[in-house]
């Protein structure tokens, strides 16, 4: 069975479980019983609010942990900051036998350019090679690999706000 709907069903219900109960462990249990009814699996789900409010679904197949503000995943390296001016809106990390991807969404008023060339640096310093980049009147994209290792930087704006993706994904092959 594919891992995605399994891991989209999980943090879908578990989402809606703790908004309408009081009990953390409750709403875990609830959910993690009705996925593994429905997929035949086995899930294990781990609601953080004592922490950075981030969500971790685990199966046989992979995990995910999913969360919004505060910090880049640990994927990312060391050397990767939030840019001033910029802020974490979403962060996640997915995991199986085919690949790991760490990716964060950030949010502010600087240029696309600022924070895509800002991250295109960093990462050059961490050893990636620039594969393509394009560039339009509103969006900056920037492809790089590092051996198994891929990312991706994307930014837009609106004209009032950017927004910028990064993804890394490595080749657990």
């Amino acid at each position: 069975m594919p891992t995605a709907p399994i891991l989209f069903t999980a943090a879908l219900g578990l989402a809606l479980v703790t908004t309408a109960c009081s009990s953390e462990d409750l709403a875990e249990n609830l959910v993690e019983q009705a996925v593994e009814n429905e997929t035949g699996g086995d899930v294990d789900l781990d609601f953080d609010s004592d922490g950075d409010g981030s969500f971790t679904v685990e199966t046989d197949e992979g995990s995910v942990t999913y969360g919004t503000g505060g910090d880049l995943p640990a994927g990312f390296p060391a050397s990767f900051d939030v840019l001033d001016g910029m802020t974490v809106v979403f962060s996640g990390e997915t995991s199986d036998d085919v690949s790991t991807a760490a990716t964060a969404i950030l949010e502010g008023d600087l240029s696309p350019n600022e924070v895509v060339d800002h991250y295109t640096a960093l990462a050059i310093a961490e050893g990636y090679t620039l594969d393509r980049e394009l560039e339009t009147e509103l969006d900056v994209v920037s492809n790089m690999s590092n051996g198994a290792t891929s990312l991706n930087i994307i930014g837009g704006s609106n004209g009032t706000n950017t927004s910028v993706s990064i993804t890394f994904e490595t080749n657990n092959g």
